[in-house]
């Protein structure tokens, strides 16, 4: 008989509580931490089963390959199409750090029917459609998006697809018109940019001195617009305004928590395009932010615990598209190039193997396990890591919280508690002793 010992994808560490947790990788469970061993004899025999059952135990199996089993069957749970769809070129703002090429031009009538087409012989039946409006920015091709949400909406409907939409924009043209549709039409959220209070956020904004006022017409709009529709701030930190954030939250949760509470937070680290690096500031820094803004009472929004790949581009039915419909993996570089719309898959063309001959060196690098990961033991919850920022050299991007596992647990764990609190649920199962 094989001697039971404990996973060696087990993490422990300390919640802002004090108490002693467990995270269990493979399962993403966490329980208190026993005063016995995991493997005692003395535990409970229906203890001892929810450790089987949630891989905090290892009966002798072959834990990678419990972990692979456990990502495909995340995958059979979520695939489906997956777009980012660039619905216009051109932004009202210039900031500072953005890389897009700011070309004056609508996603078009007739690219929005390639698309069309596109996803009709793409799709599975029954799969769920996931659809990301981006830009420059998208709200100046509002009419376009809504005719192009319509005819999605219509599409999934006729094939018994879940469809599910967001979209990424700067706020300032967010009207009340614009969050009446999105509220009928139930938005999974949208996400807003912001860089700091008004003196931070104004003097990055700027496109010709324009702009002098957007702080206060962004936080005027999302006033009005979190009463009917979920929010989420995304906050772009960089040395020059990481000291002024915490002045944003108090701005936040004065003119926007007493609304409602259907808003997150989501911290993003510049990344340099031209460098080709993310932004000089530590895990730690990150952390500080992440720590304040839980006590005071905003909610984080963080990727799961459990990963079965590391961003929605690592799967090969999800592709950026361009105003003019070119496709691409994940960022608008010709080296990620994955064709045009009228190149779409033809229905009797399985979609993987069509794409992969599309682009090898996408498909070595996005949709398989970098060989560098396979021993690692943060893999449940990292994902592989960047597959972009790892082409350089072929060795994975690892996450910067993989430096310091215990304060990324901690503030995953403080996020679940806030939220978890909201609904009334024990976050936390407490594992006790036989007696």
């Amino acid at each position: 008989m094989v001697e039971p010992i404990e996973s060696k994808y087990n993490y422990k560490f300390t919640g802002s509580d004090g108490k002693r947790l467990i995270c269990n990788g493979i399962s993403g469970t966490i329980i208190e931490e026993p005063k016995l061993k995991l493997t005692a004899d003395e535990l409970s025999a229906s203890t001892r089963s929810f450790l089987y059952n949630h891989y905090f135990i290892n009966q002798g199996q072959d834990e990678l390959s419990l972990l692979q089993q456990r990502n495909q069957a995340l995958d059979k749970r979520t695939r489906g199409l997956e777009l980012t769809v660039s619905m216009h070129g051109e932004c009202n703002f210039r900031c500072t750090y953005c890389f897009q090429d700011f070309v004056n031009e609508k996603f078009a009538d007739a690219e929005q029917d390639r698309l069309l087409q596109y996803v009709e012989e793409n799709l599975v039946p029954t799969e769920p459609i996931a659809i990301h409006f981006f830009g420059g920015e998208p709200l100046l091709a509002w009419k376009e998006l809504t005719r192009l949400n319509h005819a999605l909406m219509v599409l999934a409907q006729k094939y018994d697809c879940p469809y599910s939409y967001y979209i990424t924009s700067n706020g300032s043209l967010l009207t009340d018109e614009k969050v009446d549709y999105l509220s009928r039409h139930n938005v999974r959220h949208v996400k807003v940019t912001l860089d700091g209070p008004a003196h931070i956020h104004d003097q990055r904004r700027l496109k010709t001195g324009k702009n002098k006022d957007s702080f206060e017409v962004i936080i005027n709009n999302l006033a009005q617009a979190i009463k009917k529709i979920p929010i989420v701030i995304r906050i772009n930190l960089d040395q020059k305004n990481y000291a002024h954030i915490p002045e944003l939250l108090d701005i936040m949760k004065q003119r926007l928590i007493p609304q409602n509470g259907r808003l997150l937070i989501d911290y993003n680290l510049v990344y340099d395009a031209d460098a080709g690096k993310m932004e000089k500031l530590s895990y730690d820094d990150l952390n500080d932010l992440q720590q304040l803004t839980l006590d005071k009472g905003i909610e984080l929004g963080m990727t799961p615990l459990q990963k079965n790949r590391y961003c929605k581009f690592n799967s090969p039915k999800s592709r950026l598209v361009d105003t003019k419909g070119e496709l691409y993996v994940c960022h608008k570089s010709t080296k990620l190039g994955m064709g045009s719309l009228p190149e779409v898959v033809s229905p009797d063309t399985d979609l993987a193997i069509a794409i992969s001959n599309e682009n090898d060196v996408v498909k070595d690098v996005f949709y398989q396990m970098n060989p560098h990961c396979s021993d690692c033991i943060y893999l449940p919850m990292c994902g592989g890591g960047c597959s972009f920022l790892s082409m350089k050299d072929g060795k994975p991007s690892c996450p910067a919280w993989t430096r310091n596992v215990e304060k990324y647990l901690r503030t995953q764990y403080a996020n679940k508690q806030l939220k978890q609190q909201r609904a009334n649920i024990i976050p936390t199962v407490e594992v006790r002793a036989h007696g």
